[in-house]
Protein backbone atom coordinates (compact mmCIF):
# COMPACT_ATOMS: atom_id res chain seq x y z
CA UNK A 1 0.00 0.00 0.00
CA UNK A 2 1.37 3.44 -1.15
CA UNK A 3 1.39 6.94 0.65
CA UNK A 4 -1.87 7.89 -1.74
CA UNK A 5 -3.73 4.78 -0.96
CA UNK A 6 -3.20 5.56 3.02
CA UNK A 7 -3.92 9.49 2.45
CA UNK A 8 -7.14 8.91 0.32
CA UNK A 9 -8.53 6.26 2.57
CA UNK A 10 -8.32 8.11 5.81
CA UNK A 11 -9.95 11.28 3.74
CA UNK A 12 -12.88 8.78 3.00
CA UNK A 13 -12.29 7.72 6.74
CA UNK A 14 -12.85 11.28 8.09
CA UNK A 15 -15.94 12.70 5.91
CA UNK A 16 -17.90 9.36 6.39
CA UNK A 17 -17.47 9.87 10.58
CA UNK A 18 -17.97 13.92 9.85
CA UNK A 19 -21.30 12.47 8.18
CA UNK A 20 -22.43 10.24 10.11
CA UNK A 21 -21.95 12.99 13.36
CA UNK A 22 -24.19 15.59 11.15
CA UNK A 23 -26.94 12.49 11.03
CA UNK A 24 -26.42 12.23 15.18
CA UNK A 25 -26.77 16.08 15.90
CA UNK A 26 -29.78 15.96 13.44
CA UNK A 27 -31.64 13.02 15.03
CA UNK A 28 -30.63 14.87 18.54
CA UNK A 29 -32.16 17.88 17.40
CA UNK A 30 -35.11 16.36 15.84
CA UNK A 31 -36.04 14.63 19.57
CA UNK A 32 -35.50 17.99 20.99
CA UNK A 33 -38.04 19.16 19.14
CA UNK A 34 -40.22 16.53 19.63
CA UNK A 35 -40.16 16.18 23.78
CA UNK A 36 -40.73 20.03 23.43
CA UNK A 37 -43.53 19.68 21.27
CA UNK A 38 -44.95 16.86 24.16
CA UNK A 39 -44.19 19.13 26.91
CA UNK A 40 -46.31 22.19 25.70
CA UNK A 41 -49.04 20.09 24.62
CA UNK A 42 -48.96 18.06 28.16
CA UNK A 43 -49.06 22.08 29.30
CA UNK A 44 -51.85 23.64 27.30
CA UNK A 45 -53.81 20.68 28.06
CA UNK A 46 -53.08 20.82 31.84
CA UNK A 47 -54.18 24.83 31.65
CA UNK A 48 -57.40 24.52 29.63
CA UNK A 49 -58.68 21.39 32.26
CA UNK A 50 -57.56 23.92 35.04
CA UNK A 51 -59.52 26.78 33.52
CA UNK A 52 -62.81 24.45 32.60
CA UNK A 53 -62.33 23.19 36.79
CA UNK A 54 -62.37 27.24 37.31
CA UNK A 55 -65.46 27.88 35.46
CA UNK A 56 -67.30 25.13 36.29
CA UNK A 57 -66.64 25.68 40.30
CA UNK A 58 -66.99 29.49 39.77
CA UNK A 59 -70.63 28.92 38.05
CA UNK A 60 -71.74 26.69 41.26
CA UNK A 61 -70.71 29.86 43.59
CA UNK A 62 -72.17 32.07 41.07
CA UNK A 63 -75.49 30.00 41.23
CA UNK A 64 -75.74 30.04 44.55
CA UNK A 65 -75.52 33.42 45.50
CA UNK A 66 -77.20 35.20 42.39
CA UNK A 67 -79.45 33.72 39.78
CA UNK A 68 -79.24 37.01 37.12
CA UNK A 69 -78.08 36.30 33.74
CA UNK A 70 -77.70 39.94 32.97
CA UNK A 71 -73.86 39.31 31.44
CA UNK A 72 -72.59 35.80 31.24
CA UNK A 73 -69.86 36.69 28.69
CA UNK A 74 -68.45 39.24 31.18
CA UNK A 75 -68.90 36.70 34.14
CA UNK A 76 -67.27 33.33 32.03
CA UNK A 77 -64.59 36.25 31.55
CA UNK A 78 -64.13 37.03 34.81
CA UNK A 79 -64.34 33.36 35.80
CA UNK A 80 -61.59 32.54 33.24
CA UNK A 81 -59.09 35.24 33.55
CA UNK A 82 -59.22 36.17 37.66
CA UNK A 83 -58.37 32.65 39.05
CA UNK A 84 -59.30 31.91 42.16
CA UNK A 85 -56.99 32.13 45.50
CA UNK A 86 -55.14 28.92 45.97
CA UNK A 87 -55.27 27.52 42.43
CA UNK A 88 -52.99 27.72 39.92
CA UNK A 89 -49.92 27.68 42.36
CA UNK A 90 -47.98 25.41 39.99
CA UNK A 91 -44.81 24.17 41.25
CA UNK A 92 -41.32 25.54 39.70
CA UNK A 93 -40.80 25.11 35.99
CA UNK A 94 -38.67 22.33 35.32
CA UNK A 95 -36.57 22.33 32.24
CA UNK A 96 -38.45 20.67 30.21
CA UNK A 97 -41.51 23.07 30.44
CA UNK A 98 -41.96 25.19 27.59
CA UNK A 99 -42.00 29.20 27.99
CA UNK A 100 -44.92 30.43 29.75
CA UNK A 101 -48.35 30.10 28.47
CA UNK A 102 -50.09 32.73 26.67
CA UNK A 103 -53.46 33.45 28.21
CA UNK A 104 -56.27 35.59 25.56
CA UNK A 105 -60.37 35.82 26.46
CA UNK A 106 -61.97 37.09 24.29
CA UNK A 107 -66.31 37.25 24.11
CA UNK A 108 -67.58 35.82 20.88
CA UNK A 109 -71.61 36.29 22.40
CA UNK A 110 -73.57 37.16 24.74
CA UNK A 111 -73.64 33.96 26.65
CA UNK A 112 -70.38 32.79 24.60
CA UNK A 113 -66.41 33.36 25.72
CA UNK A 114 -63.22 31.62 23.97
CA UNK A 115 -60.47 30.93 25.67
CA UNK A 116 -57.04 30.99 23.71
CA UNK A 117 -53.50 29.52 24.65
CA UNK A 118 -50.12 29.70 23.55
CA UNK A 119 -47.06 28.92 24.34
CA UNK A 120 -43.42 29.05 23.04
CA UNK A 121 -43.90 32.14 20.91
CA UNK A 122 -47.27 31.08 19.52
CA UNK A 123 -45.64 27.68 18.14
CA UNK A 124 -48.24 25.64 19.77
CA UNK A 125 -51.73 26.98 20.67
CA UNK A 126 -54.81 25.95 21.85
CA UNK A 127 -58.35 26.98 22.12
CA UNK A 128 -62.03 26.37 24.33
CA UNK A 129 -65.15 27.79 23.89
CA UNK A 130 -67.15 28.20 27.26
CA UNK A 131 -70.64 28.74 26.91
CA UNK A 132 -72.61 29.94 29.97
CA UNK A 133 -75.90 28.00 29.61
CA UNK A 134 -73.28 24.89 29.21
CA UNK A 135 -72.51 25.42 32.92
CA UNK A 136 -76.13 26.50 33.91
CA UNK A 137 -75.17 30.36 34.64
CA UNK A 138 -78.27 31.41 32.38
CA UNK A 139 -80.50 29.46 29.97
CA UNK A 140 -79.79 29.66 26.33
CA UNK A 141 -82.33 32.59 25.55
CA UNK A 142 -81.00 34.96 28.76
CA UNK A 143 -82.99 35.82 31.63
CA UNK A 144 -83.33 34.47 34.96
CA UNK A 145 -82.66 30.82 36.21
CA UNK A 146 -86.08 28.92 37.05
Amino acid sequence: MNLAEVLLAGLLFSLASAGSLEVMAGLGRSQQRTSQAQAAEVQLEAELRRSQALVRSGAAQQQATDLACEQPALLLSRLLTDPAPGEGNDPAPSAATPAPLVRQVSVLAPGLVRLQLGAAGGRWQRQRLFSAAAYGLCPPGGGTLG
